[in-house]
């Protein structure tokens, strides 16, 4: 079965399409050496079945690369050294193995605190905008229903200043905002308060 084992006049008997098939699987063998498998059906079928459920075209590289993920099924007449190392459970295999596992959990690691990272970001920049739309919104009304202009620029003017201060100082501007929320929440109270007393 083996695709290097064609003779030639075998060969040239072959329809086109079949002596491409034959071609692709004698460049196949020729770049598992110095491994080798064992010429069944078995084997070809298996690597024809892996390569159509996968969606990938018959080529050596494809061929290869089912090899290389199914050493363990398939029937070697000659091992790769990888799969020999696999079932001997050498040493420098299994410390491949622990260093590939460490660099990806590695990996990993970075991408989970870049991601955490960012939204910290993101929660930081949505917070100074709530801010600066707190500080912006705060309208105090006077005992006659007006605006309180003396007032409003008086608490604006603190409020921004404590949020730059904040800011500056590398706060958790999401805590910020809460506080400059209770802050304005608390200067309405107030005026509530001192419009009922009137």
């Amino acid at each position: 079965m083996s695709a290097l084992n064609f003779s030639a006049a075998d060969f040239n008997s072959l329809p086109p399409e079949q002596q491409a098939v034959v071609l692709v699987y004698a460049e196949f063998e020729k770049r598992l050496l110095p491994a080798k498998l064992k010429p069944s059906v078995e084997n070809y079928t298996f690597i024809e079945m892996a390569l159509r459920e996968r969606g990938l075209p018959r080529t050596s590289e494809n061929m290869m690369k089912v090899a290389n993920a199914f050493l363990q099924q398939l029937d070697w007449e000659k091992a790769p050294a990888k799969l020999v190392a696999m079932r001997a459970g050498s040493k420098p295999f299994l410390e491949q193995q622990k260093s590939a596992v460490k660099e990806e959990n590695t990996f990993v690691d970075k991408v989970r605190a870049g991601e955490k990272a960012d939204a910290y970001q993101k929660a930081q920049k949505d917070a100074e905008r709530q801010i600066e739309l707190l500080i912006s919104n705060f309208m105090p009304v006077n005992k006659r229903g007006a605006i309180d202009y003396a007032l409003q620029e008086r608490v604006q003017k603190s409020l921004q200043q404590q949020f730059e201060k904040h800011k500056k100082n590398g706060a958790d501007l999401t805590k910020v905002a809460e506080a400059t929320s209770n802050e304005i929440q608390r200067v309405y109270r107030e005026l509530e308060k001192a419009s009922e007393r009137v």
